[in-house]
């Protein structure tokens, strides 16, 4: 199966050289970029054309710029715990009853002094106090266990489009791990080295169980 490209004009890889650029990820880029061809050079028997698709400019073009989203989603939504969600949705809870205590302490007010806070804001206090709880009720509903791996979850779905481009068809939802503790499948092979190249932090274990997350939460529609 030939992977289908969507429309990127050749000017697009000087845009994503400026960008990497802007953002400190070209290094980063250029050390994933050689891993992951070192990669499916390697993994050549799985891939018999692959040399072929290494010189191929639409599949570099289009790599190039997956290979940057996947950095991009890796190390925009890596988790924080400075902003750890349950944490925050914690906080929000207990906020919103300081505000709601604030807001009638403010409703109690004398009337006149009510007339003369509004003419120093450029809105009626309780308003505010209102429009602020509503924000965070929004937070505090999040639920307890929002996923802490969002970045690494959303960069392998790019990882994951990444082998598809270089190899010309659907990725192999085979996860499993042989004695020597290598994935079985070269597909995860493969994104396993281009992530680790990325954050050499990363484990298997880690990698593998997102993996598998993705293959479960898509088993109904085809995402790879």
């Amino acid at each position: 199966m030939t992977a289908v490209y969507p429309p990127i004009a050749p000017s697009t890889f000087d845009l994503i050289h400026k960008e990497l650029e802007i953002q400190g990820y070209l290094p980063t880029h250029t050390i994933a970029m050689e891993s992951l061809q070192r990669a499916l050079i390697r993994e050549e028997s799985n891939y018999p054309d692959i040399r072929i698709r290494i010189l191929d400019e639409k599949v570099i073009l289009f790599v190039t710029y997956a290979v940057y989203l996947t950095i991009s989603e890796y190390r925009m939504n890596r988790y924080d715990p400075v902003f750890d969600p349950e944490e925050m949705a914690i906080d929000a809870k207990n906020a919103i009853k300081l505000l709601k205590k604030a807001k009638r302490s403010v409703d109690l007010l004398p009337s006149g002094s009510r007339r003369w806070l509004s003419e120093v804001q450029l809105a009626p206090l309780p308003e505010i106090l209102a429009e602020a709880i509503e924000i965070l009720e929004e937070k505090s509903k999040r639920p307890i266990g929002v996923r802490r791996n969002v970045g690494l979850y959303e960069a392998i779905k790019k990882a994951i489009l990444t082998v598809e481009a270089f190899v010309g068809r659907p990725f192999r939802k085979n996860f499993d791990v042989g004695e020597d503790g290598v994935f079985n499948c070269a597909d995860a092979r493969v994104v396993q080295t281009l992530m680790q190249s990325i954050d050499p932090n990363l484990t298997q274990a880690s990698i593998r169980a997102v993996l598998q997350k993705i293959a479960l939460q898509n088993s109904r529609r085809r995402v790879f």
